[in-house]
């Protein structure tokens, strides 16, 4: 009884702990911390969205999200699974969410991607390794040496999330800045531009003359007909020379 109740105190800690730094807000990208979203509010008064429900397909793809980037919280679910199906659902649920994601992420913003998949990865690391310290009879210097390497790594990811986005700003701003230099130095030919426009007149277009069709002459049936040829006047004689008479 006592081992289950750790175990079930330990996957929750672990989850409270990466889900409520994780944010399960729309707006969230996933295995970013808050203050590192773009356009993050310190304070949000939106109630966090309800995972999805618990499905068999949805349960094989968390597994399969777990066995892929954290295999010890995979285990741990697997041995909550037929100890507190309830608990098991929910973590499952809240497991699937991080997935989809993940997944949206992948296909929007790979690079961002990357970056947030391993942030994922230590602060479950972290969460895991922190919520067993917390329940152990004795700390374990191992154990505190691991989570401290895992903190600075969690530390140095977050860093490159921050750079990643400063890179970005930089570009638009440099994008920005061109297209202001390129206006400041065609002001005037833009002032003589939107003047012609403004005071432009219409133009008024002419439908083209109608033209009258020209009546073809009629001819009469009987030019149409073919000339007989036994019927035509006999050519006149032609007059004989004077030799010939003299003959």
């Amino acid at each position: 009884m006592l081992g289950l109740l750790r175990e079930k105190l330990l996957l929750t800690v672990t989850l409270l702990a990466f889900s409520s730094a994780m944010g399960w807000e729309d707006n969230a990208k996933p295995g970013l911390p808050r203050k590192l979203m773009p356009g993050a509010k310190r304070e949000s008064k939106k109630e966090p969205s309800e995972p999805p429900a618990f499905t068999a397909t949805r349960e094989a793809a968390a597994l399969k999200f777990a066995d892929q980037n954290h295999r010890d919280l995979k285990r741990l679910l697997e041995g909550l699974q037929k100890k507190d199906p309830v608990a098991y659902e929910s973590a499952i649920r809240e497991l699937f969410a991080e997935s989809e994601r993940m997944a949206e992420l992948q296909i929007r913003d790979p690079e961002m991607h990357a970056l947030a998949l391993e942030l994922w990865k230590t602060k479950s690391r972290i969460d895991l390794l922190a919520a067993r310290l917390k329940l152990a009879s004795s700390r374990k210097e191992y154990d505190e040496k691991v989570l401290r390497e895992l903190i600075r790594k969690q530390i140095d990811l977050e860093l490159n999330v921050a750079r990643l986005e400063i890179r970005r700003v930089e570009k638009r701003l440099e994008k920005r800045k061109n297209e202001v230099y390129e206006r400041e130095t065609t002001i005037e030919q833009q002032l003589v531009d939107r003047f012609d426009q403004l005071l432009k007149k219409p133009r008024v277009v002419e439908a083209p003359a109608k033209e009258t069709p020209t009546p073809t002459p009629e001819v009469p049936e009987d030019q149409h007909a073919l000339p007989d040829v036994n019927n035509a006047p006999a050519e006149p004689e032609k007059p004989k020379s004077e030799t010939s008479a003299l003959n």
